[in-house]
């Protein structure tokens, strides 16, 4: 049997590698169902880099270890969320250190515990 190949059009194909980045956020339990709504509004232009918002995994306060509940620095109330971030940009390619400011900014946008852990140099306090 023989299969023929899919054609794919060149303006649905990807230009650019993509790149992802995997964060653990610390947000009010209420607001884990906004998170791409979110991230969008608030990175306005910057978001055209952003291909994709996953929520991998949802995880209450009571059901964390105390390692990590102080690592995210969570507080009663809140849920641990981890996310993947698919960055790219249609027309180049980005480079490690652009994807990680992106990635700060959505952490920046969103994680509301007590405890920030940036990726790229320029956010490092």
């Amino acid at each position: 049997m023989s299969v023929s190949p899919i054609e794919i059009s060149p303006n649905l194909a990807p230009q650019s590698p993509t790149l992802q980045r995997d964060l653990s956020i610390a947000v009010a339990a209420e607001s884990a169902a906004s998170i791409d709504e979110r991230v969008r509004k608030s990175l306005g232009a910057r978001a055209a880099g952003l291909q994709e918002v996953v929520v991998l995994s949802q995880t209450r306060y009571l059901d964390l270890s105390t390692s990590s509940r102080r690592r995210l620095g969570i507080a009663p109330g809140q849920v641990h969320v981890q996310l993947r971030l698919v960055i790219g940009d249609l027309e180049r390619t980005l480079s490690a250190d652009e994807a990680n400011e992106l990635r700060d900014a959505v952490v920046d946008i969103l994680h509301e515990g007590a405890v920030r852990t940036w990726a790229s140099r320029e956010m490092q306090l």
